[in-house]
């Protein structure tokens, strides 16, 4: 068996203390339970269609509650969904976010660089945080997907009953393959929740206060799209990350060109200021 590389090595000892650590074992427990929150209405929401169906029989004006237009990244009119959308930052950032800040904190990133170099350790660093912040972001939303589709029926989505207008993202996608437009979606979480989490590993490097670093990116980036929302007809909306992750697009206009262009860049300049830190601290 060929033995890893000191990268790879370091690499796998970042990625077991990301993903088996209590921080991540909390993350996922939050999004578990916002399942769970979700499910106290889709319960009752499946009931009340069985019973509309089997009082009044199917009717081409009735369309029941479908699994497409109530899953958690798309139902926007229950409390789970909008406390999800809201905290999702968070969870991004809970599981490993403070990862750098705490090793440079206690001295372990001293230890570590005695046997590598810093930008081996940064970079071995960003990737378990970005890989822990997707994860933490998706497992809710593939989680509700299968216990939603467990009570609702997969109804193909028609024009006059979805939000999504038809010059919106993925629109025709949605309307023909609902389920890949989903999934897509949930691709779409997974890149950015792993973006923002290393956000909070800059953010150690501005504050000094472990839950300061891990709730700036959530500050942030809501102040961001409030700002965004209030400019005149909330044309900068679409811009948000907040809107560009939401599946619903509440948000006119957005775009896969600009939200592939700002994620490259927030990602981008995120790395650039970890290699030009890494830099900077091998020197000393």
């Amino acid at each position: 068996m060929r033995k890893l590389t000191a990268s790879g090595r370091l690499l796998s000892i970042e990625l077991g203390r990301a993903f088996a650590g209590r921080p991540m074992m909390v993350a996922l427990a939050g999004g578990a339970a916002i399942v769970a929150l979700h499910m106290t209405k889709i319960v009752p929401l499946s009931q009340e269609g069985a019973d509309t169906l089997a009082r009044f029989g199917p009717k081409p004006t009735y369309s029941p509650p479908s699994l497409y237009q109530n899953w958690l990244g798309y139902d926007m009119s229950g409390a789970a969904s909008l406390l999800f959308l809201f905290l999702m930052p968070l969870l991004a950032c809970l599981p490993y976010g403070t990862s750098l800040f705490d090793d440079r904190r206690r001295g372990y990133d001293i230890n570590v660089v005695s046997r590598v170099s810093r930008t081996q350790f940064y970079l071995a660093k960003a990737a378990a945080v970005f890989a822990a912040g997707g994860v933490a972001v998706v497992f809710p939303l593939a989680i509700d997907l299968v216990a939603t589709a467990s009570f609702l029926p997969a109804i193909r989505p028609e024009v006059t009953n979805y939000g999504i207008p038809e010059t919106g993202m993925w629109s025709a996608l949605f309307f023909a393959h609902p389920l890949i437009y989903v999934l897509s979606y949930i691709a779409v979480n997974f890149l950015w929740g792993g973006t923002i989490a290393m956000l909070a590993m800059l953010a150690g490097y501005v504050v000094h206060n472990r839950i300061v670093v891990v709730t700036a990116p959530l500050i942030v980036l809501w102040i961001v799209a409030f700002g965004f929302a209030s400019t005149p007809e909330g044309w900068a909306a679409k811009y948000s990350p907040m809107d560009l992750v939401n599946p619903h697009q509440v948000a006119i206009g957005i775009s896969f060109g600009a939200l592939a262009i700002e994620w490259l860049i927030v990602t981008g300049l995120a790395v650039g200021f970890l290699a030009m830190r890494a830099r900077r601290d091998e020197a000393l």
